[in-house]
């Protein structure tokens, strides 16, 4: 790929660009809502916060990773466990599927009736 064809991928996009972990398209940030890993620390435990939650305000401290608020790639998320691949760690199902949940709630409570 040359210098000119990466200049011209990124004019396609106007703000920060990042990678859906469901679809694993590249898209604007401002399209795409952050799922953050919080800090895993002795007050996260023992008030049982899950460490993996979506953050629909891009507010929440600890690293992010973002996806498509779409049942299409929040399916192929769970599908293929995105999060381990983005966090770079083993998520265990029962975590992956209370963040897909929350995922799905969240998207829900963002669409108009």
């Amino acid at each position: 790929m040359s210098d000119h064809d990466l200049t011209a991928t990124s004019e396609a996009f106007e703000g920060p660009v990042r990678t859906c972990i469901g679809c694993r398209a590249r898209d604007e940030q401002r399209n795409l809502l952050r799922i953050a890993r919080t800090p895993v620390t002795s007050a996260t435990e023992q008030a049982d916060t899950p460490p993996y939650q979506p953050d629909a305000a891009g507010t929440m401290p600890g690293r992010g990773a973002w996806i498509h608020p779409s049942e299409k790639c929040v399916a192929a998320l769970q599908k293929k466990n995105g999060l381990a691949r983005a966090f770079k760690k083993a998520v265990p199902a029962a975590q992956l599927q209370a963040c897909c949940e929350q995922i799905r709630a969240v998207i829900a409570d963002s669409t108009p009736s």
